[in-house]
C-alpha cells in the first residue's frame, strides 16, 4: 500500500517538476516518467540510478524503500 501512495504522489509531483529539472535528468539518461512506473511496483527496492558528477563534487541517488 505504501508503494501505491508513493507513486500517487510521484505522479503528482511529475506534474510540478519544472520542465527543465525534467530535461536536465533526461540528458542524463534518467527517464522521469520510468521512475514514477518503477515507485509504482512493490517488488522494485533500493537505488535505482545513481549520478555522480566528480567534477562539481555532486552524487545523487535516487532510491526506493
Amino acid at each position: 500500500m505504501g508503494h501505491e501512495f508513493g507513486g500517487g504522489i510521484l505522479k503528482v509531483a511529475r506534474k510540478l517538476i519544472p520542465k527543465q529539472a525534467v530535461a536536465a535528468l533526461q540528458d542524463k539518461g534518467i527517464d522521469v516518467d520510468e521512475l514514477i512506473n518503477l515507485s509504482m511496483n512493490p517488488e522494485v527496492k533500493g537505488t535505482i540510478v545513481v549520478i555522480e558528477e566528480h567534477k562539481k563534487n555532486e552524487k545523487v541517488e535516487i532510491s526506493l524503500d
